[in-house]
């Protein structure tokens, strides 16, 4: 807005000497400048599940006491291992119930989601058999024993290997693959996979 002189006094001492002076009055300006504040959103992270990441939340710093951060939008989504940004954006800032967002220069930071490998222990399945001179075939099969387990829906194929075992004795059974799927979908690297040794 304009700032306009409506009046002058020049004094000298305590003697006011005013009409000894042509005095020109030019106007000035008072401007109000947006406030710098930052509008962050949250991040979080959780173990493999199958299902999407994204987590609505973010928080206001550097606002004027007394105003809050009335809404907002979040864009982010995961499934798969990995990271992505949380971006925020269209803050709206309220002092109770006006929408002061145009006092405001907002700055956005994003946040992380992240999803980490979901653990799994698969223990070769043991095999045995009554001596009938041929050699004890090794099976490719194997049980989840421990760890965070497998996501409900989601299959596991296994490659197994032996030292063949014909007569009476045994030798360690190995588990040399692994693949897990949710239907046709190779969901493998979204596990942390630990092999046991069974027993032919």
């Amino acid at each position: 807005s304009t700032k306009s002189i409506t009046g002058v006094t020049i004094k000298s001492g305590s003697t006011d000497v005013t009409s000894n002076y042509s005095i020109t009055k030019n106007n000035g300006t008072l401007t109000v400048t947006a406030k710098a504040v930052t509008v962050t959103a949250g991040s979080t992270s959780k173990t493999y599940d199958g299902s999407a990441l994204s987590y609505k939340n973010a928080t206001l710093s550097g606002q004027v006491s007394g105003h809050t951060l009335n809404s907002y939008t979040c864009t982010g989504s995961i499934t798969n291992v990995g990271s992505v940004n949380n971006v925020p954006s269209a803050a709206k800032i309220y002092s109770g119930s006006t929408d002061v967002t145009a006092n405001y220069n907002i700055t956005y930071k994003n946040g992380t989601l992240t999803v980490t490998q979901r653990s799994v222990t698969f223990t070769a399945t043991n095999q045995s058999k009554v001596y009938d001179g041929s050699a004890l075939s090794v099976a490719n099969t194997a049980t989840a024993t421990a760890g965070d387990g497998l996501v409900s829906g989601h299959t596991a194929t296994f490659t197994c290997s032996a030292t063949a075992v014909t007569n009476v004795g045994s030798s360690t059974k190995s588990i040399t693959g692994v693949t897990i799927k949710s239907g046709s979908t190779d969901v493998t690297a979204n596990y942390n996979i630990t092999k046991k040794t069974g027993t032919l």
